[in-house]
């Protein structure tokens, strides 16, 4: 794994805006670089005028070339600054018109508040969903000069607290609204061209750094930030041809995004409430497109060295007894038992030793949540895998797995198709081991 440092800045942090949820590195600070059919946005409080506003920069062209490890390698094409903002949010029609109104995030010559409010204008077009906007931004390179602005607030020590916040979650929600591939996928072609020059520009450690802002703890302002950097990074990895199997997302970037989503997860294991639990799906659904879509960079190796299972059930367990367990959110329970059901099937999990930490979660999200389909049904070959590799069928039965299984073939509300499949395990379970 890559042991490059992570540089110790200011860390500090989701609420309703687009979500997507089709397709969906290490331990120490990185060096700073930086879904949902709705939309909407948060609003917050601005409480200082200081600059921000990155300086003038030279903007990538569409094909910027990136090496390796996702680095721009040539640019193109410079930004002018001399002119100002406007009050007009008609949809821009050219690339000159729309960098005039991107000037407002790259010039110094802007406030910090005009820099929001220009970010405010492009998540405002973005929600539109129309694709000549999008094409627009990729044409400007768009993604690089809303990264830098993350970058430059990051380095920036006088922005501090709820303002250094609100700009770093509103240039996430930004990007976000640029890489969304619309209804029907009306628009997915530009936004996955859009999510390569992101990853050419290192936006994903970009993105990671933007992530380690958040301190742990319940801070509106960072969690809301902490969101919209995840909605962004959990849509990226979801686009798996030429992003992240092609000349995409590499293993250094991939374990990267990775070890801080685990960091997250531990991070929120004592954060309850909606926006809590909404990170948690976003993290999670995440980390199963990197071990679905990764080339396979997310091993058993790495799994077990870095003790990835006990990390993740840590969150669902509550402050003061380890031996219980607790559910979050519907969607975040759904997110969780996939990205098991995923690391069965990706043949990450092949210890007895791990379905024995992980039968409590299963049961008892099928005591609470037992009519959820995806949920039952991963839950069921989570439980069913674990009868290959738990020697001592007795532990299986101490988890509460047969009286959970016996509840299903009891309920009303259950197919008889999905009954049998109840019925094949509590027989698996119960038949004598072979050696």
């Amino acid at each position: 794994m890559d042991d490059t440092t992570r540089k110790s800045s200011n860390k500090k942090t989701a609420r309703d805006v687009v979500v997507d949820v089709d397709e969906g590195e290490n331990d120490t600070k990185r060096h700073r670089t930086d879904d949902a059919n709705t939309a909407a946005s948060i609003s917050h409080k601005d409480s200082h005028n200081n600059h921000v506003v990155p300086e003038p920069v030279t903007s990538a062209s569409a094909s910027a070339t990136g090496n390796e490890s996702g680095d721009v390698v040539a640019v193109t094409a410079t930004v002018t600054t001399t002119t100002t903002t406007t009050t007009n949010d008609d949809l821009p029609s050219t690339t000159s018109e729309l960098m005039e109104v991107l000037c407002g995030i790259i010039s110094d010559r802007y406030t910090r508040e005009e820099a929001l409010y220009t970010l405010e204008r492009l998540l405002k077009w973005t929600c539109t969903k129309n694709g000549n906007i999008l094409r627009l931004f990729h044409a400007c390179n768009g993604v690089l000069i809303v990264l830098n602005f993350i970058k430059k607030t990051m380095n920036d020590g006088n922005c501090v607290g709820q303002v250094r916040m609100e700009c770093i979650g509103k240039a996430a929600q930004a990007i976000r609204g640029v890489i969304y591939r619309g209804e029907n996928n009306v628009n997915k072609d530009i936004a996955k061209k859009i999510s390569k020059s992101l990853i050419e520009c290192d936006g994903i450690n970009t993105l990671i750094n933007a992530s380690e802002e958040y301190n742990g703890g319940e801070d509106v302002h960072e969690l809301n930030a902490l969101y919209f950097v995840w909605m962004v990074l959990k849509n990226i990895t979801a686009f798996k041809i030429d992003v992240m199997t092609g000349d995409g997302i590499n293993k250094d970037q991939t374990i990267a995004l990775f070890d801080t989503g685990i960091d997250v997860i531990s991070q929120l294991k004592s954060v309850h409430g909606d926006v809590a639990s909404e990170i948690l799906e976003l993290v999670f659904g995440a980390l199963n497109n990197c071990i679905k879509f990764s080339r396979s960079y997310v091993t058993t190796k790495y799994f077990q060295d870095k003790d990835i299972l006990s990390k993740c059930l840590e969150v669902f367990k509550t402050d003061d007894d380890s031996d219980t367990w607790t559910c979050r959110s519907e969607k975040a329970m759904e997110a969780t038992i996939l990205f098991f059901y995923n690391c069965c099937f990706r043949k990450l999990l092949v210890r007895s030793s791990d379905y024995e930490i992980l039968l409590p979660l299963l049961v008892m999200v099928l005591k609470v949540l037992p009519t959820h389909d995806e949920i039952r049904n991963k839950a069921v070959y989570v439980i069913c895998d674990a009868c290959s590799f738990v020697n001592d069928r007795k532990i299986i039965e101490r988890s509460g797995a047969m009286e959970v299984l016996g509840a299903l073939l009891a309920s009303e509300n259950i197919n008889e198709a999905e009954k049998n499949k109840v019925r094949f395990l509590t027989r698996l379970i119960t038949a004598p081991r072979r050696n």
